[in-house]
């Protein structure tokens, strides 16, 4: 295990994360609008990710998240559903690389950017919001690094996942 699943915890409660949520996507998105062109899309070496592929991969990476939330709801309302096998976690030179599913591809502008992280966040809360009292439910889906997790479990990463990349961004723009 990459991270200790314990360590989510600190994100709180449903209401907690939401507003971790909302104060993040506001910074995210002040860095797309506030980060020239150039810099943006400018990849500082062929293995690390340009901001534009971070924030793609932060959109891919919350749409997941809601799939999750949404079939732990439906299980925890009884559904039957089919088993689904998650590979464990890969690292590379002891980071964590993204499972395919949620990889960026490229090639998205500036505005496709912003679409695309404003739906996958109306998704995610839709998803959190049709959960209600379920998000606690103790169904569980596992994640890559962090195994078993809860819906509850499953937004806290989501808070964890888009502090990460917000962190990860003045680095790629050293030297610019």
């Amino acid at each position: 295990m990459l991270s200790d699943p314990e360590s989510l915890k600190r994100f709180g409660d449903k209401a907690y994360c939401l507003c971790h949520l909302e104060r993040t996507r506001r910074e995210l998105l002040h860095q797309l609008e506030a980060i020239p062109e150039e810099t943006f899309f400018r990849q500082p070496d062929p293995e690390t990710w340009s901001v534009a592929l971070l924030m793609e991969h932060v959109a891919l990476a919350e749409g997941s998240f809601a799939r999750v939330i949404r079939r732990l709801r439906r299980i925890a309302q009884g559904e039957a559903l089919e088993a689904v096998t998650v590979p464990a976690g890969e690292l590379k030179g002891g980071k964590a690389q993204a499972p395919a599913i949620i990889r960026p591809k490229g090639g998205l502008s500036k505005a496709q950017i912003a679409q695309l992280l404003a739906e996958q966040r109306a998704f995610l809360l839709a998803e959190v919001e049709k959960s209600g009292e379920l998000l606690e439910h103790p169904a569980t889906f596992p994640h890559p690094f962090f195994g078993e997790l809860n819906g509850l479990g499953w937004l806290q990463t989501a808070v964890f996942h888009e502090r990460h990349h917000l962190a990860q961004i003045p680095t790629r723009l050293e030297g610019t």
